[in-house]
């Protein structure tokens, strides 16, 4: 098969992707099956990971390996050891699947796996790429393939409406679609807008991609201003507020990935382009100060009057 390479749009495609599994958000995922997962809730992260419910449900294990056999790619899941996303229900034809995606580590633009799972069908369709191949996984309808076909360009779902949040827009996104409660989603910046509604609101653009005790780091994959990267965001939970952040680079071909500072001691969030890191979030530190300042500062004798508890 004619090798096809992909557009630097559908590479910053598999960039957004990628950031997905990098940190947790604030609940964590509960379904241990694909069934279970068709009520799943994208933004209180209730939705299972692919590797997840590959461990947890028999049924979608079978499928998924059966499927791999029969299209070629026996070994496909020992190849996807980098970035996935989590299985989010989409409708189609009126039944609920759940889409999901997985790649290479490093190598996510050229070596990735776009797919649906329909759980009473136990039915998984997609799209693979790869150096070798270029090619649909199990002959899907053409109902599903106008979805995955959206989801491997990085394109709003066929159905979805999603608009591009900005500071003038935020308002009117957040008064018919609340954020979830508890969450870092309703925090505000300086202009007062809430962090939901700068992501879009239920249509959510962002990804957290750096998590600490009191520091956290976003990426909207919508930016206000054009950059092709998108948007980045600085979360202060303490304050409960959040600030745009720059991100070095607007290049198509960038990256966000975690990193660290002072030798592996604290996590960082690096954003560079191919081999160069432009900017490092040192968040990981940035939070260790929190801990360790203020109210929270070390104290001779509270350690005494503790001790005498």
């Amino acid at each position: 098969m004619k090798r096809k390479y992909l557009s630097a749009s559908v590479k910053w495609s598999w960039l957004a992707l990628s950031v997905a599994l990098m940190a947790p958000t604030v609940a964590q995922a509960i379904v241990k099956t694909a069934v279970e997962a068709k009520n799943c809730q994208s933004e209180n992260n209730t939705c299972p990971y692919p590797f997840d419910l590959y461990k947890t449900d028999p049924a979608y294990k079978k499928s998924f390996d059966e499927t791999m056999k029969q299209n070629g790619l026996p070994t496909t899941l020992d190849e996807m050891n980098g970035p996935a996303g989590p299985m989010e229900p989409v409708k189609i034809d009126g039944k609920i699947y759940l889409k999901g995606f997985m790649c290479e580590e490093g190598n996510c633009g050229n070596h990735n796996l776009v797919f649906l799972y329909q759980p009473d069908l136990q039915r998984v369709v997609g799209f693979y790429s790869s150096s070798e191949k270029y090619t649909w996984v199990n002959n899907p309808l053409e109902s599903e393939r106008l979805i995955v076909r959206a989801m491997v360009k990085g394109e709003a779902l066929p159905g979805q409406t999603p608009s591009t949040p900005t500071p003038s827009s935020a308002a009117t996104t957040t008064s018919n679609d609340a954020p979830p409660p508890n969450t870092i989603w309703g925090f505000t910046g300086g202009n007062g807008d809430t962090l939901w509604g700068m992501c879009g609101g239920k249509q959510n653009s962002c990804v957290i991609v750096g998590n600490t005790k009191h520091v956290a780091a976003v990426l909207n994959h919508k930016s206000a201003s054009g950059c092709a990267l998108g948007d980045f965001y600085i979360i202060d939970k303490d304050a409960r507020s959040w600030q745009q952040r720059d991100t070095g680079t607007c290049s198509p071909n960038a990256w966000v990935r975690k990193g660290s500072i002072k030798g592996g001691q604290y996590l960082s969030v690096d954003i560079g382009v191919g081999n160069e890191t432009v900017i490092q979030y040192p968040i990981g530190y940035w939070s260790d100060v929190k801990e360790f300042t203020g109210p929270n500062r070390p104290s001779w004798e509270k350690a005494k009057q503790a001790a005498k508890q």
